[in-house]
């Protein structure tokens, strides 16, 4: 299996198991897999295996300022609670600071959406992010079915 095949899986199995294989691996294949101007994927590798993978994603500009979104992220089911997402989280996190800074660019602002119902992302991003300002939309996706945004400014 192929890195971008692996990543699509885990992304898949992990967080769009309602959609189908094929279109989450397109998507990911199209947001300029597995690096553009404005998308910065990350895998962990466990043991040669890819065992996760986050996709930092460039929201907006304002001068020399930048809006970060997590745009994708996911650790293989057999991987979780073993702090492998908190360290792939600041590895990742790091890299892409220091590469807008190299741009004379600074992150003003973290940006994370997540289903309503995904209590365990909710958790894990309010812990990554600390004291994050949260945004809680009803019923974006269907009844019962909504968004919350985490947002964290940086100084």
């Amino acid at each position: 299996m192929d890195e971008l095949e692996r990543v699509a899986s885990i992304l898949w199995e992990e967080v769009y198991s309602e959609l189908d294989y094929a279109y989450v691996r397109k998507w990911i294949e199209e947001s300029g897999w597995p690096f553009s101007a404005y998308n910065f994927w990350f895998v962990l590798a466990v043991d040669g295996k890819i065992a996760g993978v986050i996709c930092w994603n460039i929201f907006d500009r304002y001068g020399s300022k930048v809006i970060l979104n997590v745009a994708w992220m996911a650790i293989a089911g057999e991987y979780q609670g073993k702090g492998y997402g908190t360290a792939l989280w600041k590895h990742s996190l790091e890299q892409v600071i220091q590469y807008l800074a190299n741009l004379e660019e600074k992150v003003a602002l973290i940006m994370v959406q997540v289903d309503e119902e995904n209590n365990k992302a909710r958790s894990f991003f309010r812990k990554v992010l600390v004291q994050p300002i949260e945004v809680i939309i009803h019923n974006v996706w269907g009844e019962n079915n909504g968004v919350v945004f985490l947002f964290m400014p940086l100084s």
